[in-house]
């Protein structure tokens, strides 16, 4: 049943069509994770943004900890401004995988859209030491630091930024 729904979605493009087939294979398999994700896909194609919400939740609570997963909830609850809900569930996924860099991005992001620069700093910068040769994030640092009146810190990443950079184009 699953595979009818991937059809309708992949060739043929019709989401109405392929959320009653992924709905059916759950009913039969409730634990189906391709039927999950596809149906989740349908979901957020559809705006339909608490659905996809709650199925990833119930993923979670039955203790999935594969961080994709993290990371397309945390787009989530942006879309949402559930900043705090993103940020608890960054950090709490975060003591599980501190060698996920995107964690310590996405709480960046979730500060600073919650207007705690400060805080949101705190993560770029963590990020960007883990990451010190991604010239686009270093650049990112740079501007922040500079956007709150830390010309010396804004020099340094800019310097690094530059410096990964040229690395890269190697």
């Amino acid at each position: 049943m699953s595979t009818l729904g991937t059809i309708y979605v992949n060739y043929l493009g019709d989401i109405d069509r392929a959320i009653p087939w992924f709905e059916k294979s759950l009913k039969i398999n409730p634990t189906y994770e391709i039927a999950r994700f596809n149906l989740i896909f349908c979901y957020k194609k559809k705006n339909l943004t608490e659905l996809a919400i709650s199925l990833y939740e119930k993923m979670i609570d039955e203790g999935t900890k594969k961080t994709p997963i993290y990371f397309d909830l945390h787009e989530l609850y942006l879309s949402k401004k559930e900043y705090d809900t993103s940020i608890e569930m960054n950090k709490k996924i975060l003591l599980e995988h501190p060698e996920e860099i995107k964690l310590y991005i996405n709480l960046g992001n979730a500060y600073m859209l919650k207007e705690e620069t400060v805080e949101g700093l705190k993560y770029f910068e963590i990020a960007a030491q883990k990451l010190p040769l991604d010239y686009v994030l270093l650049q990112n640092v740079a501007n922040v630091f500079r956007t709150v009146g830390d010309e010396k810190k804004a020099l340094y990443y800019e310097i690094m930024s530059k410096t990964a950079r040229t690395q890269f184009e190697k």
